[in-house]
Formats: structure tokens, C-alpha cells, sequence
């Protein structure tokens, strides 16, 4: 297995943070988050996957929600179709958005291109991309910092389709928010497999 220093880089910063694996899938190793459940709210579902929602955050109403979804397809900026499907704030502007990516063969669009594209946005930083298995289910995960902020975008494949979850923070809050983002990662399961 080829190993590049970015992907070192995260894998380093999960264990450090936290995170424990084993290697299930040369590719896709398994890791497991830390999790502290009095960080987390609701259950979210949505079809073939569900997760529970750090407390702290809250839903946008109906008008900012159409308001954020018409800015992201307006502005031209994306390099895949998508699909907002919810976005949730806290007090510190952080956000997390889930998305359904509706670009064909997307995950085999997730290579330098698209590092390529995320560095050419304004203020963009660094570009870490990395790949593990999280209760059973393969993520691509690139990690955007800038100036300000730090983004996470995590892919992933449900009954045949791509769903983005991406978190974004302040760097200046990025270590406090990031255990609950964790929490929230570690239940990450996929609903239909569940009920089988």
C-alpha cells in the first residue's frame, strides 16, 4: 500500500485524538471514534443511514434553509451535483451539512482533481485526503484548512448513492468541537444493513 504524508498526517491526528483501528481493509481501515453521549442529541435519519447530532446544534428553519440551499446552487462553486438534504448550525457558526451527491461515478471523481479544485477556492490552505472504514462503512475524507476555518468532508455510498457529510468550524474552535463532531461520527450506521 502506497502511503503519502497527508494521509499519515490524519490517520496520526485520529489516533491521537482519540481514535482507535484495526486493519480490516488494506484501503479502508476500521476506526472507531471516541464517542461521549452526553455531547449528543436527536437521532437524524435519512433512508439508508442514520446518526445522532451533537446537542449543540440546531437545524436552519425553513427560509434560511432554502436561502443556503439557492446560494450553494447559484454560486457556481461546486464540483459535484448535489443535494442539500439538511444543514445545522450552533452558536459558534459551526455547520454541518448532509448532502446526496447526484454526480455519476462521483466517488471515482474524489482524486487530484478534486484536491485541485478544493485548493483553487479562495483561502484555501492545505488539502488532506484519507481513507477508513467506520462501522462498516468505507468514507473518503478530505480535510480543507484555511485562514479561518477548517472543513471536513466525509463521502460515503448508501444503497448505490453518495451522500456528503461536511463540518465546518472556526479554526479557533476546532479543538472543542471536534470531540462532538467525533461523538456524532461514531454512530454513523448504515439503517437498511441494521435492519436485516
Amino acid at each position: 500500500m502506497k502511503t503519502n504524508l497527508s494521509t499519515f498526517f490524519i490517520i496520526s491526528s485520529l489516533v491521537i485524538n482519540g481514535c482507535t483501528g484495526s486493519q480490516a481493509n488494506e484501503d479502508f481501515p476500521e476506526l472507531i471514534f471516541r464517542n461521549q453521549p452526553e455531547l449528543l442529541g436527536v437521532t437524524l435519519g435519512f433512508g439508508s443511514f442514520s446518526f445522532k447530532l451533537p446537542k449543540t446544534y440546531d437545524q436552519l428553519d425553513t427560509l434560511q434553509f432554502d436561502r443556503l440551499r439557492e446560494v450553494l446552487s447559484d454560486s457556481g462553486n461546486s464540483f459535484f451535483e448535489n443535494e442539500l438534504l439538511a444543514a445545522f448550525t450552533d452558536e459558534d457558526i459551526s455547520i454541518l451539512l448532509i448532502s446526496k451527491v447526484d454526480t455519476k461515478d462521483a466517488l471515482l471523481k474524489l482524486d487530484e482533481a478534486y484536491s485541485d479544485y478544493q485548493l483553487s477556492i479562495p483561502g484555501a490552505k492545505s488539502i488532506n485526503r484519507t481513507t477508513f472504514s467506520l462501522n462498516g462503512i468505507n468514507i473518503i475524507q478530505y480535510e480543507i484548512s484555511s485562514e479561518m476555518m477548517r472543513r471536513i468532508k466525509l463521502f460515503f455510498t448508501m444503497s448505490h448513492e453518495v451522500f456528503c457529510l461536511e463540518f465546518s468550524v472556526r479554526n479557533s474552535s476546532y479543538n472543542d468541537k471536534i470531540i462532538g463532531f467525533e461523538s456524532s461520527l461514531s454512530t454513523l450506521k448504515n439503517v437498511i444493513k441494521d435492519t436485516k
